[in-house]
């Protein structure tokens, strides 16, 4: 057995690009996943000035944080907004009225670390498109279905 913990430094993590149009633009970095861990999600994000990594949404079941590392935008929770900036933490607790979103609103760069409870499955939904949609997280991905009125929708329809 190592005597060493599982660890890696958050400045040599691989990014990959994730996102959809304009808006919606980020790099995303394993952490996580790349030390073993099974029921906390971790994932370093980073924006671009004016970008945001998903659309407003709530949970009904995980529980996310978000640690501040770097720069400074807005986070939008529930009916306001609020400044966040680099040593911030926020939590956002599960169920309605709780819905969430990061936004670099600033001139530089914005890095925060992402953590979930990853409670699966999942319900979540998502105020400015007035969606609903159910996930569950497996190995390769994840399983899921979005609704708007009863109807299916796709993840992205009514976010441009």
């Amino acid at each position: 057995m190592s005597d060493r913990p599982p660890m890696l430094n958050l400045n040599e993590i691989a990014l990959d690009d994730f996102g959809h149009g304009e808006k919606f633009a980020a790099r995303l970095g394993r952490v996580g996943g790349t030390l073993g861990m099974q029921k906390i999600g971790c994932g370093l994000v980073v924006l671009e000035p004016g970008k945001r990594a998903w659309p407003f949404h709530g949970h009904y079941a995980q529980e996310e944080a978000f640690v501040i590392l770097e720069g400074q935008g807005v986070i939008r929770y529930g009916d306001g907004e609020h400044r966040v900036t680099s040593g911030d933490v926020v939590f956002t607790p599960p169920g309605p009225d709780r819905a969430h979103q990061i936004v670099n609103d600033s001139d530089h760069p914005l890095k925060y670390l992402a953590l979930s409870s990853m409670d699966s499955p999942d319900i979540c939904y998502y105020p400015d498109s007035n969606k609903t949609g159910a996930f569950h997280v497996t190995d390769g991905g994840f399983v899921g279905f979005m609704t708007r009125d009863g109807e299916l929708a796709d993840y992205w329809e009514g976010e441009d």
